[in-house]
């Protein structure tokens, strides 16, 4: 079904906390790299920065396209509750 999901389908995504967590889980192991990461490795360093930058990016361009409806073919009722329990599958909880 092609169809532009409503403002409360897509704000429920995007406000659930799962959405919240998957991105601060990233966010979270790119900076404990950068932490332990030989002050000498200057790429390693520049190349951690840049994936932070780029998990950013994400997010918002994640935000972005559920809020617009610009995910073509993209249920977000369907598609954020198989999305929600497949994380919840990782984190070790059944939803």
């Amino acid at each position: 079904m092609d169809r532009k999901p409503d403002v409360g389908e897509a704000e429920r995504f995007l406000n659930d906390p799962v959405f919240s967590w998957v991105f601060e889980v990233i966010r979270q192991e790119i900076l404990t790299e950068l932490e332990t990461i030989p002050v000498k490795d200057r790429e390693g360093r520049e190349y951690l920065c840049l994936m932070l930058k780029v998990a950013k990016r994400l997010r918002g361009l994640t935000e972005a396209l559920v809020r617009e409806g610009k995910v073509k073919g993209f249920n977000v009722e369907k598609s954020g509750r198989k999305f929600l329990r497949d994380i919840g599958e990782l984190r070790g909880n059944s939803s």
